[in-house]
């Protein structure tokens, strides 16, 4: 699933035509994982609506019922019902905590050596290449540039795509071109047209400094083997069956990658990834030869090793992998089947390109939409596939496209803050035990969806919202939090005191200055609402400090702070349609984490301050040598 910002008209006219025929949705779906699906909606009494929107999302994603989408269709006692969730002792609050009730966190800051690698700083682009050029993509690019949110952006090479009239004015130097790489004249002979492409990753690339994790699909038009198979996702600018010719294709991809090396340079180049196709075992939408029917995987296999050999023709010192795989390696299905004959076939197939064993793999990534357990399970199911292959013990991970809810239902939240912040800290704890994690990339910069409870509209991804006509820009408490972790140093201090998976946990790093940042989240995945009362009381100490700190401040994100649906709840959830300028300055400044001073003591020499934490929050405290705003840091 490639980028969202503006596919939001796309996926609504296309549900439209499916609720037209629920039939054509419900064959899309496998019988056994249907039948499972009825079953449990029988148990948790279910209503007609919530059916509609669950078999709509299946059939249209092909993953598993029971994961991040019904944990956003169904309430926590429906889920219980259904035997999704475990069932708690006793109701919701029971595991509500109180003020009294203190948890006790200690930073050891001067003894680590650790690295502290900011392997988060990546995000995937939007569905069109224009989009890069719209005015607010423009803005919000140049603020995520000031604060250094990000270091990588995943993109896409083969699009066709032609600029629709009332966006061909964004584009420099309008043509109303095809973005088309690819071509044939009258003869079948290939001709390459790399305008497009250099205009947008020129942007990218060159104005802001991204290095690029280059997504090699999808098959051109002209190039298919089914034509017809246009994704409906990539608003038919994207096909998703095999190549009909497999030299032509791999003549493609060297001829991109040697232009590409040409334009930005080999050294700049080996600093990207490139990544064979994107989610193959979602056939449905991304490998297909007709429109009920998935394409083969010994064509998928061919279509990679061809991939490879062509960029390998370019420069073999490139880092190469795949798939981007939405499910994960364990499960009984063909879903499932296809990543593990991937990583099999690149440990000891027979290359279809060469006829030598094997192929390279030198990172294998995957995607997640859903709750940080979900992530976990994902991950998990890949290392155990790559550790039954000694050669593949050390193959990079990465998940360069997630997010915290599948149709964009909780996104625009604080829960989806916490959980993003509960994935990372998860990967830190991966990245500790030697696993080679190398990066996690958000799903989407921006989405012209203002979000579920604003507007009623589900798809809506990114860390902002932007709000047409008014083109009202609101950051979402995501963004804070990638704020927060680029103001992080780069090494590691130990937490003590609560570990991964308790309800407070967190991390924390030292930058060159001695300063000493502290990020904690508490997180309740089951409760999507933020309404489980009662605050925490926690008492950070930093220890082992060779000189005291001079100063504390500490920024919030929860249901209050830093949340622009708060300030927009308290206006009286004005209509976005008639939201007046002032009232948009209003909900603006309400999304501002601002900052307090923390009180701190100073004990046996070391630094003490004690602050209470919502459910469903995160604090972030800078501790500083200097006062803060002293050393134009």
């Amino acid at each position: 699933m490639f980028w969202r910002f503006a596919s939001i008209l796309i996926w609504l006219n296309m549900f439209s035509v499916f609720s037209e025929n629920q039939d054509s949705l419900i064959r899309l779906i496998r019988p056994e994982l249907y039948k499972a699906m009825i079953e449990k909606l029988d148990k948790c009494k279910a209503t007609e609506a919530q059916r509609n929107e669950l078999i709509k999302i299946v059939a249209i994603y092909g993953r598993d019922y029971g994961t991040a989408k019904a944990q956003s269709i169904l309430s926590p006692s429906q889920l219980e019902l259904a035997g999704l969730i475990p069932r708690k002792n006793g109701s919701v609050n029971a595991h509500s905590s109180t003020k009294d009730s203190v948890v006790n966190l200690t930073v050891v800051a001067d003894r680590s050596k650790a690295a502290f690698k900011h392997f988060w700083r990546g995000w995937g682009g939007g569905n069109d290449y224009w989009e890069i050029f719209i005015p607010q993509i423009q803005k919000l690019l140049h603020s995520v540039d000031s604060e250094g949110l990000f270091e990588y952006s995943r993109v896409a090479l083969f699009y066709d795509q032609v600029p629709s009239w009332s966006k061909k004015e964004i584009w420099p130097n309008p043509q109303g071109k095809h973005v088309a790489i690819y071509n044939e004249d009258s003869l079948g002979n290939p001709k390459y047209d790399f305008e497009r492409l250099d205009q947008y990753f020129d942007e990218l690339v060159l104005r802001h400094n991204y290095k690029l994790i280059v997504s090699v699909c999808p098959v051109p038009r002209l190039l298919s083997s089914h034509p017809e198979t246009v994704n409906a996702f990539l608003g038919g600018k994207g096909n998703n069956s095999p190549p009909k010719d497999f030299i032509k294709w791999k003549n493609l991809v060297f001829a991109t990658v040697q232009h590409l090396q040409g334009r930005y340079g080999v050294g700049r180049t080996r600093q990207w990834y490139w990544e064979i196709w994107n989610e193959p075992d979602l056939w449905q939408q991304f490998w297909k030869k007709s429109e009920y029917e998935q394409a083969s995987l010994e064509d998928f296999l061919r279509t990679y090793d061809f991939a490879v050999a062509g960029i390998c023709s370019a420069d073999d010192s490139l880092k190469i992998g795949g798939s981007g795989f939405c499910y994960g390696a364990k499960e009984n299905t063909k879903e499932s089947e296809l990543s593990r004959e991937v990583i099999r076939h690149c440990a000891e197939g027979i290359n279809f390109a060469n006829g030598r064993k094997g192929s390279r793999l030198d990172f294998l990534s995957f995607h997640s939409y859903g709750p940080a357990s979900l992530f976990e399970c994902k991950e998990k199911s890949f290392l155990d596939e790559l550790r039954r292959y000694p050669q593949l013990c050390k193959v990079g991970i990465q998940c360069n496209e997630f997010n915290t809810s599948l149709d964009g239902r909780t996104n625009e939240t604080e829960y989806a803050a916490c959980n993003i912040a509960k994935v990372i800290d998860y990967c830190i704890e991966e990245r500790r035990r030697g696993i080679p994690f190398d990066l996690i990339g958000l799903c989407g910069l921006a989405s012209n969806n203002p979000g579920f409870e604003l507007s009623g509209n589900l798809w809506s991804f990114g860390m902002v919202s932007y709000c047409e006509p008014q083109r009202f820009v609101f950051k979402r408490p995501a963004y804070h939090l990638y704020s927060f972790l680029s103001k992080m140093g780069t090494q590691q201090c130990a937490l003590t005191g609560s570990s991964y998976g308790d309800e407070i946990h967190g991390f924390a790093a030292r930058d060159t200055f001695g300063d000493v940042s502290v990020l904690l989240y508490r997180f309740d995945e089951d409760d999507l609402a933020s309404d489980i009362p009662g605050l925490k009381n926690v008492k950070l100490t930093i220890s082992s400090v060779s000189s005291g700190f001079k100063d504390a401040q500490i920024f919030r994100i929860d249901n209050e702070n830093a949340n622009f649906l708060a300030t927009w709840r308290r206006l009286g959830k004005p209509s976005l349609a008639r939201l007046t300028l002032n009232q948009a300055k209003q909900i603006q400044s309400g999304c501002e984490p601002n900052p307090t001073n923390l009180t701190m003591q100073q004990i046996k020499g070391n630094s003490v301050a004690e602050f209470t934490m919502r459910t469903q929050s995160i604090v972030f405290i800078r501790f500083s040598k200097v006062k803060q705003g002293n050393h134009g840091r």
